[in-house]
This record gives C-alpha cells, structure tokens and sequence, in this order.
C-alpha cells in the first residue's frame, strides 16, 4: 500500500496517486473537514479534460490552439445560441411525454441540469457531493475504456470480424463470465473541487444547483454543476489555472487493476445503476449486472471444487 502526494509545477493543481482502493478511502478521511466544501467527479482516464461534451466541441474548434478566442469563431450573439443549442429540441419531445414534471420555460438552468442528467450535450459539467459517487462513474468509465481497448486489440491482431464475434456485454467482461474478465490497464480518476469563494465569477464560472426541482437522477446522484463561459479557456483546470487558483483542484488517482474491489465496495454501500439511475433502465442494468455477480461467483465456486 502507498500514497504518492505531488502539486503539478505548472498548474498548481494537487495530484495524489493512490497505489490501492482502500488508500484512497483512507485519503478522505485524513484531516477532519478537508473536504467539508468540495464537488467530486469521477474520470475513467487520468488525462481527461475538465470540460462538457459542448466545451470539448469548442476545443476542437480553437484548432490546437489553448489561447485562442473562441468569440473570434463566431458572428455576433452566436455563441450564446450555439450553448443551448440543443435545449429547444429537448423542451420540444420533453412536452409530449405524459406524466413527466417539467420546469417553468424560463427556469433556463433547470432546463439544462435535467438535460444533461439524461445525457442532452449542454455546457454544464457534472460534479456530486459524494466522493464515492464520483468514484463510481469514474470506475465504469474505466471498465468502458477496458473493453473499448480489449475489441481494438481483437481486431488488430485478428480482424474485424473477429473483434464482431467477440462482442461478449460490458457486464459479462466486467464480471469475467464468456470471455474473461478485463481489467483497466490505466488509473482512473476521481476530481475534488474546492468550492471556496474565491473560486467562482459572475457570469465566467458559476455552481448550479437545482436541487429543489424534482428531478430523480439528480437527486439520486447528489448532483450539481458547474458553468464555465470563459472565451479562452473551456475547460476548468486550465481555467483555474489561468487565475492562480490550480490549487483549488486535487485529482486522485488510482489503479486500474483497483476498479474491480472499488465497484464491489460501492455496490455494498447501495451505490450501483439502480441507485444512481432510479428509473425502469437503472433497475434493468443493474438486474444484468446482479445477474453476472451470480455467474461470476458460481463460475468460481466450481473452479475451485
């Protein structure tokens, strides 16, 4: 076991490399109140950005260049549009479901928090008040990369009909039933944001919180967001970064080889798709999941016979 800490020259930002699972549950509870104020998010790579799906899109178009104004890009008040392009859309096919709850029109914010729990590209980035919750996501995206690498592999070495044959389910790679079971070569990551004052602007970078809507995902997930309009930087370590204040960040890393005890822990504190997605698909992804649990301990059971 071991615990590696470090602070990147150049951002600031605190980075802790956690050798074990049970090192990084160890971190949190180092120091009472350390993180009394602190948003977490969960990343399956070490290297992934701090920035919504909309914000990656913005990079892209800066053409490899972090210092670029990304105003310069489009025609007057087009940015702003182009931030909640999707929003309409939604509200459009959200109306004609029946008996959904919706927000008022102009309750602009709720309207994109409950977008965004239910995967609508907008510009907020999601964070949780939970570590463990964080760490969650951060795990199945780690066993998502895993098998992303896994069928390359396959179809590098064998060929692409050979990587379609073994398209065995995310749960059963997961488990190591049909196939084996895949571990994530890399670290993945769990993100801290310390929500001090200083750390928010007016109309730059805000926190959402929209708690008091009725959305069950939201609640469910502890969730809240934050909003990053800068026009230079789109993502929020850079962005912090740009203001002295890298060391408002810390990103823990941890094993891959880890994810499997991590997810087997948090399943035991009633953190698992059911819980985090309370609806009719969470209860079926987590009945495949609970399934594969049985196959998985049936399968060792007789191997050890």
């Amino acid at each position: 076991m071991g615990v590696r800490r470090t602070s990147d020259s150049k951002t600031g930002v605190r980075v802790t490399e956690c050798e074990t699972w049970d090192d990084f549950i160890s971190e949190l509870r180092i120091g009472e109140g350390r993180f009394h104020s602190y948003v977490y998010r969960g990343h399956g790579g070490a290297d992934w950005q701090l920035s919504s799906v909309f914000e990656r899109w913005l990079f892209g178009m800066k053409g490899g260049n972090p210092d670029r104004n990304v105003r310069e890009l489009f025609s007057e008040g087009a940015l702003e549009k182009f931030r909640t392009l999707y929003l309409e859309p939604f509200r459009h096919w959200a109306q004609r479901l029946y008996g959904v709850q919706l927000p008022q029109k102009e309750q602009l914010n709720t309207w994109l928090a409950l977008g965004r729990h239910h995967e609508l590209i907008t510009p907020l980035l999601d964070w949780t008040r939970s570590p463990y919750i964080a760490a969650f996501f951060a795990t199945i995206d780690a066993f998502r990369v895993a098998a992303d690498e896994h069928r390359l592999f396959i179809a590098q070495k064998h060929g692409v009909e050979a990587a379609k044959k073994d398209a065995v389910t995310f749960e059963a790679r997961v488990m190591g039933v049909r196939g084996g079971r895949i571990f994530p070569s890399k670290p993945f990551a769990i993100w801290a944001l310390a929500c001090h004052r200083d750390v928010f602007v007016d109309n730059e970078f805000t926190l959402i919180d929209e708690h008091e809507f009725r959305n069950t995902r939201l609640h469910a997930q502890q969730g809240l967001f934050t909003y990053l309009t800068h026009d230079v930087h789109v993502d929020v370590e850079s962005y912090l970064t740009s203001r002295g204040l890298g060391n408002r960040l810390e990103k823990f890393l941890i094993r891959g080889q880890e994810a499997h005890k991590a997810l087997h822990d948090l399943n035991l504190m009633g953190i698992n798709d059911a819980a985090m997605y309370p609806d009719l698909g969470g209860a079926a992804r987590q009945a495949n999941m609970s399934n594969f649990w049985i196959g998985a301990k049936t399968a060792r059971g007789k191997s050890e016979k």
